[in-house]
Order: C-alpha cells, then structure tokens, then sequence
C-alpha cells in the first residue's frame, strides 16, 4: 500500500496541503499533489484533482465525495430516458399505477402464506405496504381533486340526476326509466362505497 503522507520539500511548495494547524500550515502534500507527482497510485487520478488537503485532514474524503457523486451521476444517466417517459407520460400525476403494485405485492405475498405463522412472519411487511398503500391512495385522491378529475358524492349524484332526466326524455316507459335510474344509482353507490 502506498504511503498516503509525503512531507514538502520547502514551505513554498503548490502542492501544499491547504489546511492549518496550532503550528501553522500543514507540513505535507495534498492528495492531489500526490496524485500528480505518482507518490500515491490510485484507480481513478481525476477522483483528487481538487482534493487540496493530505489525507490527515480529509483530502481521501474529498475524493470519496467526488467518486460518490459520478456513481450518481452515473445511475441517474442509466435511468434518465426511463425517468423522461415517466415524467412525459399522461398518467404523470397519476398515482393509480403505484396503488396497483402496491396492492399486486400485498396480494401476492398474502397467496404465500400457507399457514398463520407464515401470515405472522410476512405482517410487517403486510402492514408496510398496506401502509404505502393508504399513502398511496391519499394522495392521489388529492391530486385527482386538485386537477379536477374527481368527483366528490354531491357532483356525482347530480350528474347521476341530469343522466336519469335524459333518458327519461328518449323513452316513453317509466318502468324502463326506472329501472337505468335505480342501475345509475346503484353504480354511483359502489363507486363511492
């Protein structure tokens, strides 16, 4: 393993670590510099171009900091032309797609459960996703109100009444009537039930 610490030459030196002490500026290169002048051999040089600390004073984290930051940069390049159709989408506001795995994951972790131990093994996870869930279902109730893509049970009954009115004005029959409204009605009702 290579020495990390390289004192300077002469207390003018560039590649001075920039950091100080009680005793004034500290006395070794800075990882950067080590880098450079191949005293310290590393995978990645360009992850230390700005690291102007020694090791002794978190030139290596600096370094860590920046090898962290292109892994994520990285990911988020592998992921952007997914993460654009995402956010391109119609259904980008719309939460339902989420509730539905969430719900496909709950039901299918319930189908594995064979027995009540097995049921009491998996309830934490049960009762997270049935959580996330609920979350789930929250907000998008908010969002579909805010977009105005929702009807509350006042609007849906009017609307309701306005269909009914409608038909009764194209048929003569009022048991036919009856009948579709009595259907509307009972459709409303599941919706909102």
């Amino acid at each position: 393993m290579d020495k990390k610490l390289h004192r300077i030459e002469h207390d003018a030196d560039p590649g001075r670590c920039q950091s100080g002490g009680k005793h004034g500026q500290c006395p070794y290169l800075s990882m950067a510099a080590c880098v450079e002048r191949h005293l310290l051999e590393v995978a990645n040089p360009t992850d230390y171009i700005n690291s102007h600390t020694c090791a002794r004073h978190g030139g290596e984290k600096k370094a860590t900091t920046v090898r962290k930051e292109r892994t994520h940069d990285y990911r988020l390049s592998i992921w952007q032309e997914r993460m654009d159709e995402f956010a391109e989408s119609e259904q980008a506001k719309s939460l339902r797609g989420e509730i539905g795995v969430t719900r496909l994951m709950i039901e299918q972790i319930l189908n594995q459960c064979e027995d009540t131990q097995q049921l009491l093994m998996w309830s934490a996870r049960i009762q997270q996703l049935v959580s996330s869930c609920e979350k789930l279902v929250r907000t998008a109730e908010r969002l579909e109100k805010g977009a105005g893509s929702m009807m509350d049970r006042t609007a849906g009954l009017a609307f309701a009444s306005e269909v009914i009115e409608s038909i009764s004005c194209e048929i003569e029959d009022p048991d036919v009537v009856d009948r579709i409204s009595g259907r509307i009605i009972d459709a409303l009702g599941k919706q909102n039930g």
